[in-house]
């Protein structure tokens, strides 16, 4: 795998098809550890239909949500990316929601949006380290609404952004400090 993450008892594994390759072909493992049998696999979730979406680049497991990243997903327009979020309903894993760059209302193409990821209870922090073209990158924050997953208002920026920066390329968050 190329990400992994891990909360108490669930290990997510991303594993996306290598973009040489570009089949449709990469997918999630998720590991649920007990006392009788430590790690097993639990569920694999396939990569949705279309290719080159780096599917499980990155992965994030927080209670009982997982956000895997497809920073090449193209419904948004040439490589915009997107995050994929599923939630665990007592019995397997099952597609919540998509968030993409239009979410925040940001349609250009490109970015690799989804190409990192952090969590802090109800708020996810998505990167786009190429948006725009000059890769000066950006972060998103969203947050859980109800039952929805909503922009929380624009973008971040590094203040002194220039070309090539790729700001939210790595993410961290604890609470509400990112």
């Amino acid at each position: 795998g190329i990400s992994v993450s891990i909360d108490g008892d669930v290990a997510v594994v991303g594993v996306p098809e290598p973009v040489a390759l570009c089949g449709g072909g990469g997918n999630v493992h998720i590991y649920r550890r007990t006392p009788e049998t430590g790690w097993a696999l639990e569920q694999t979730i396939p990569e949705p239909a279309c290719c080159c979406r780096e599917f499980g680049h990155p992965v994030v497991v927080a209670g009982t949500r997982r956000f895997v990243g497809a920073n090449r997903d193209g419904q948004a327009g040439f490589w915009a990316g997107a995050v994929f979020i599923y939630h665990f309903d007592g019995a397997s894993w099952i597609f919540e929601q998509k968030l993409t760059r239009l979410d925040a209302n940001e349609p250009e193409e490109g970015g690799y949006f989804g190409a990192a990821l952090a969590v802090s209870g109800d708020r996810v922090v998505v990167g786009a380290p190429f948006y725009p073209a000059s890769t000066r990158g950006a972060a998103y924050v969203f947050r859980r609404d109800g039952t929805m997953w909503v922009n929380e208002g624009g973008r971040l920026e590094a203040s002194d952004r220039a070309i090539g920066d790729e700001f939210g390329h790595y993410l961290a968050m604890q609470g509400d400090v990112i």
